[in-house]
């Protein structure tokens, strides 16, 4: 009866780090995670730019207009990565009651 119990809590304990772990993660994401999403995005992508075709003009238009605002195509990349982490982090949470902070 004690091995049993001790092996209930033990999975207990385990359980209750992986969920606090996973509950404690932004929801945009770790650095690590948005690094591998880019770097998907990339590979994906094979060469293009993320703002389209680069020989037309809506690609030079979005090009001047990030320039100006001092964005990157890379910081566009990030961005997306980070929505798509934020709609993965809500449908995963969706339901659960939110905590205080």
């Amino acid at each position: 009866m004690f091995a049993r119990t001790k092996i209930a809590l033990s999975v207990a304990v385990i359980l209750g780090t992986v969920s606090s772990a996973l509950a404690a993660s932004p929801p945009q994401g770790t650095p690590a995670q948005q690094q591998r999403c880019v770097a998907n995005m990339e590979a994906s992508l094979h060469g293009r730019s993320v703002l389209g075709s680069r020989d037309t003009a809506i690609y030079i238009q979005s090009l001047g207009g990030i320039d100006n605002m001092g964005v990157t195509e890379y910081d566009i990349m990030v961005g997306r990565c980070m929505t798509q982490l934020y709609h993965q982090y809500t449908r995963l949470h969706a339901g659960q009651p939110r905590r205080s902070r």
